[in-house]
């Protein structure tokens, strides 16, 4: 059927009345337009003024609209003018930016000690983020700046009793470790639930891995709700956690469940999110014929992550890809991957010195997939000694 416009627009009349009402909305929207930026501008003003006067809350302001262009062309140098105006009054939130910022921007030994100069203002202002700063860069040293366990004790402690949910979640990993203090699991298990009732992803992931180590019938049903939580904060070994406790449980937990599909969807997004040992299962389930790559930069992910956990058979593929030389980056010489491919295919046959890079290596055949993927049924059988907890690998503070 031809195309008619609409009767209602032949009118003339009818015409010119809806150009009027679409003037009339340009029309308005363009004053509330105005309006709004004279609003912000006179706010500016205000906030400008009051800084002048030596107010550090406004000077603070004046900082972060500099630094982000809101209302204002962004002036980085306009930005830490106020802020070490703000800071050098007093002000303990600008102190605590201003060393934050100098540490995360540091690049020399004199910007470390810049930076701890203004946390430990900061902190003996009571700026909780401050201590817990202050506790870490003790904790792991820096340049120039030697760890120093009783320091970081001293100030991990104070973020905490402030409830700061960063410092309980270290100070739980130490007592639970031993790092600087004796072994006290049942202090880690309390730094832990306090850090994980305000929400922090990592404590609230390792209730979960607690829950399961306990002796109990629930066990699997409180590392799963616990598990749930850390994985929709964004934590990724968590969402690897959730798919292994479900494939370890032949995909049901009580009265909940979840299909193969949507198990490998948690690992595939757990290792899109940088989660080494989701894609170490990824490759796992691989070389069992259970799953397969999207792409062979999917493959090469997983690979890389399962070679450097000393898995030989996935040194030896990597070693053959890098033969090919063909997925990898493009400004990679040709003598750049054969190097590669000699070093990988050494750790494979157990050779990790430099001169074994120098005898030959064996022939490569062209890695090939292992047959399809099995059935829904098969893959619940298998999987339970074919993936891995994240915890059961290295620790990340190791």
């Amino acid at each position: 059927m031809p195309f008619r416009p609409s009767r209602s627009l032949d009118n003339p009349i009818k015409k010119t009345l809806q150009v009027v009402r679409i003037l009339s909305a340009l029309v308005f929207f363009c004053v509330l337009c105005l309006s709004t930026s004279n609003a912000v501008a006179e706010d500016l003003e205000e906030v400008r003024r009051m800084a002048e006067h030596g107010s550090h809350p406004f000077q603070l302001r004046l900082w972060e609209v500099y630094s982000r262009g809101e209302g204002v062309a962004r002036d980085e140098q306009q930005a830490m003018r106020w802020l070490t105006r703000a800071a050098e009054g007093g002000y303990g939130p600008a102190q605590n930016v201003l060393g934050v910022y100098t540490l995360e921007h540091a690049r020399y030994r004199s910007d470390i000690e810049r930076a701890r100069h203004w946390l430990e203002k900061a902190a003996a202002n009571r700026q909780a983020e401050a201590q817990y700063r202050l506790g870490l860069l003790y904790l792991e040293g820096a340049q120039g700046l030697r760890a120093d366990i009783n320091n970081a004790l001293h100030w991990l402690k104070m973020a905490a009793d402030a409830g700061y949910g960063d410092a309980l979640y270290v100070l739980g990993w130490m007592y639970e470790k031993g790092r600087g203090v004796e072994v006290d699991r049942e202090r880690a298990f309390e730094l832990f639930s306090a850090a994980a009732r305000k929400n922090h992803p990592g404590a609230t992931h390792q209730m979960g891995r607690i829950a399961l180590e306990q002796d109990a019938p629930d066990a699997a049903a409180q590392a799963l709700a616990w598990f749930q939580r850390a994985a929709d904060s964004g934590e990724a070994d968590a969402l690897n956690d959730l798919a292994v406790l479900f494939l370890r449980h032949q995909g049901r937990i009580g009265e909940q469940s979840a299909s193969r599909d949507i198990i490998l969807s948690w690992l595939r997004q757990a290792a899109k999110a940088d989660s080494d040992v989701a894609s170490y299962n990824l490759w796992r389930l691989y070389v069992r014929g259970m799953i397969t790559p999207s792409s062979e930069k999917e493959l090469v992910q997983w690979l890389h992550t399962a070679a450097r956990q000393g898995e030989s058979g996935a040194q030896r593929q990597l070693g053959c890809l890098w033969r090919e030389c063909a997925v990898f980056p493009q400004h990679v010489s040709d003598y750049g991957c054969r190097r590669m491919a000699d070093y990988w295919l050494a750790l494979a046959e157990g050779e990790k010195t430099l001169q074994s890079l120098a005898e030959p290596q064996p022939e490569c055949t062209t890695p090939t997939a292992p047959g399809g993927e099995v059935e829904e049924g098969e893959l619940e059988q298998v999987a339970e000694d074919s993936v891995v907890f994240s915890f059961s690998m290295k620790s990340s503070f190791e």
